[in-house]
């Protein structure tokens, strides 16, 4: 498993840490507050996962982002995974067509779009060839952590 975690300090300071984004494999983002300041456009095609921990700003300010700047190439949708207070979240007060467009409302060209998928904590799931689980934590807003496995290895994001 290749975990990277992206820079989203102020110019010049490396010590600040202002939004929270790991990429996993490459094509899985844990959190997306500095998804599109932390890579560029061709290794933002390659995100096809995302997983949300909760619903602050620094932890998903970068998803509608980086479905703008991706939408009209994208061969496959873009799945969001997070409990269902996550999700609602996104959904009514950024993917509500006021703030932001609702890309799981429409498709592309190539008939991708945005997914959301509830998942429920403590409960494993498979992407690709990860198993995940999110746990609780403690936060001003539900949150989880998160445990990702795979046949080598295992880490835990503690969000």
């Amino acid at each position: 498993m290749r975990v990277r975690l992206l820079p989203s300090g102020g110019v010049g300071d490396p010590r600040g840490q202002y939004l929270t984004s790991f990429i996993i494999n490459d094509s899985m983002a844990i959190d997306a507050g500095s998804l599109v300041l932390g890579i560029n456009r061709l290794s933002q095609l390659l995100i096809r996962k995302v997983v949300i921990t909760h619903s602050h700003l620094d932890h998903h300010v970068g998803l509608p982002l980086l479905l703008d700047n991706i939408f009209s190439d994208m061969s496959e949708c873009v799945t969001v995974y997070s409990t269902e207070e996550t999700i609602d979240a996104l959904k009514n007060h950024i993917f509500n067509n006021l703030i932001w467009p609702d890309f799981s409302s429409f498709s592309n060209s190539n008939g991708a779009s945005l997914k959301f998928e509830v998942v429920e904590p403590y409960r494993c799931f498979a992407v690709d060839e990860l198993k995940l689980t999110l746990v609780p934590v403690n936060h001003t807003v539900p949150t989880v952590g998160l445990i990702l496995e795979d046949r080598h290895s295992a880490i835990a994001i503690s969000s």
